[in-house]
C-alpha cells in the first residue's frame, strides 16, 4: 500500500505462506514479530506491512477490487480477528521490505542477492524446492491440458462444422472409424487436421486410449476442483489443506446420502445411458450362435455386430470400452429375457460408488490438543 492510498499485489515467488497462530497474540506489534520470526528474519532490518482482504459485492458488481484493510494498530488486528473467527477466507497478507541504499525495496531472497552479486547459489531451501516442484507439475499440466482437441479447435477452427467432426473422432470406438472421421476432417479443413495429427492421440481419443477411461472423455472433473478450492488458494498451506479437508467432507456427506436413497443398484446417470441404448436397440435384427453368442444386424445397412453375453463384449467395441452394454447387447439380452442390468460392469454399480466416498477425513490436532490428551506422533 502507498502513502496516497494506491495498492498493488506482488506474488513472491520465492517464499511459501506461513501458519501463525493468532489465537494468543495480543497485538499489532506482536503479530509482526510472529510474522518475522516465522520467515526466520529476526535481526535482520525488515518492515513488516500487513493487511486483508474483506469480500466487497459492490466493488465486484462494478468490475473493481476491493481495497486492502492495513492492520497497523492493535484495534487493527482485534477487527482482524473477529473477522477471520466468522469467515476462515479472509486471510492475513504481509508485504516485507527491506532497505538498500536509502530506498526501502521488497525483500529479496537469498537465491536473488546472490545472482545479484554473482555469488554461487546454494542449492533451494525446501520452501524453494517446493514451489519449483509445483512449478513443474502445473507446466506438465499445462502440457496435457493443451493436448485436448475439442479444447481449441472451436476458437482456431470455424465455418465448416469441425467442432462436430472432432468431436465424433475423439469418441469413436473403433480405429478404423477414427480413420474415416479424420479422412473427412480433412478434406474439409487440412489446417485443422494437421492441428489434430500434431497431439498425441492417446491422450484425446476414445479409440486409442490405453487402459479404461468408464466414458470419463475431459478434464472437467480436475477443473471443478480447481475451481471449489479457488478462494483458498492464496492462503497459507495449512489452511488451504483445512479448506480442502472441509470441502471433500462435505462432498462425502453428500454423495453418502445420495446412494443411501438409491433404490436400486444403478446410479441413475448410468441408468439415464442405459434406456438411450435400451431405445436405440429397438429395430435389430437377433440370431442366436449359442446360449451366450449372438449376432446382431441393423436391418437398413445389414452391418452385423457379434454379441458375447459371457465375456460382455461386443465388436462394435463399446460394451468393453465403457463397462456398460451396448444397443446390440441389450437387445441380445432382451432376446433371451434376460435384464440388461445384469451386464453393467461392477465399477458402474452403488456397492463400487459407495466405496469412493467411504474414508473419512478427521481434523488434524494442534499441539495443544495433543498435549492435552496424551497423543503424540
Amino acid at each position: 500500500m502507498f502513502d496516497n492510498g494506491a495498492w498493488d499485489f506482488k506474488i513472491d515467488n520465492d517464499r511459501m505462506g506461513r501458519d501463525v497462530d493468532s489465537s494468543r497474540i495480543r497485538g499489532a506489534e506482536e503479530l509482526k514479530t510472529c510474522i518475522v520470526a516465522a520467515y526466520g528474519l529476526l535481526g535482520r532490518e525488515v518492515l513488516a506491512e500487513m493487511s486483508y482482504w474483506l469480500n466487497d459485492g459492490e466493488s465486484e458488481m462494478v468490475g473493481l477490487l476491493a481495497s486492502p484493510v492495513e492492520i497497523a494498530t492493535d484495534k487493527d488486528f482485534r477487527i482482524f480477528k473477529a473477522l477471520h473467527r466468522a469467515d476462515k477466507s479472509v486471510n492475513l497478507f504481509v508485504t516485507l521490505r527491506e532497505s538498500v541504499g536509502r530506498e526501502m525495496i521488497f525483500l529479496r531472497s537469498e537465491r536473488v542477492i546472490r545472482v545479484q552479486m554473482n555469488a554461487p547459489v546454494r542449492p533451494p531451501d525446501e520452501d524453494v524446492a517446493f514451489l519449483m516442484e509445483v512449478q513443474q507439475i502445473e507446466e506438465r499440466y499445462k502440457r496435457n491440458s493443451q493436448s485436448g482437441g475439442m479444447r481449441n479447435v472451436n476458437d482456431k477452427f470455424k465455418g465448416l462444422q469441425q467442432k462436430a467432426m472432432v468431436g465424433r473422432a475423439e469418441n469413436a470406438f473403433r480405429v478404423s472409424e477414427f480413420k474415416e472421421i479424420m479422412e473427412l476432417i480433412k478434406l474439409t479443413d487440412w489446417r485443422c487436421w494437421d492441428y489434430l495429427e500434431k497431439i498425441d492421440k492417446k491422450l484425446w481419443t476414445r479409440s486409442h486410449f490405453e487402459g479404461e477411461r468408464f466414458n470419463v472423455m475431459t478434464s472437467n472433473a480436475a477443473e471443478s476442483l480447481n475451481n471449489a478450492l479457488l478462494p483458498a488458494r492464496d492462503s497459507p498451506i495449512m489452511v488451504l489443506f483445512e479448506f480442502i479437508r472441509r470441502k471433500l467432507c462435505t462432498w462425502y456427506v453428500s454423495r453418502r446420502t445420495e446412494i443411501s436413497m438409491m433404490k436400486g443398484n444403478v446410479p441413475d446417470n448410468i441408468q439415464k445411458i442405459l434406456v438411450e441404448q435400451l431405445v436405440l436397440s429397438t429395430g435389430l435384427l437377433i440370431m442366436p450362435c449359442s446360449t451366450w453368442l449372438f449376432e446382431v444386424t441393423h436391418r437398413p445397412t445389414n452391418f452385423g455386430f457379434t454379441v458375447d453375453l459371457d465375456k460382455r463384449t461386443c465388436t462394435c467395441l463399446e460394451f468393453q470400452k465403457l463397462g456398460l452394454p451396448c444397443r446390440h447387447a441389450i437387445a441380445a439380452a432382451s432376446y433371451s429375457n434376460m435384464q440388461y442390468t445384469m451386464f453393467v460392469w461392477k465399477d458402474h454399480l452403488k456397492e463400487t460408488w459407495a466405496e469412493t466416498v467411504r474414508g473419512i477425513i478427521l481434523l488434524v490436532p494442534t499441539e495443544l490438543v495433543l498435549r492435552c490428551t496424551g497423543f503424540s506422533y
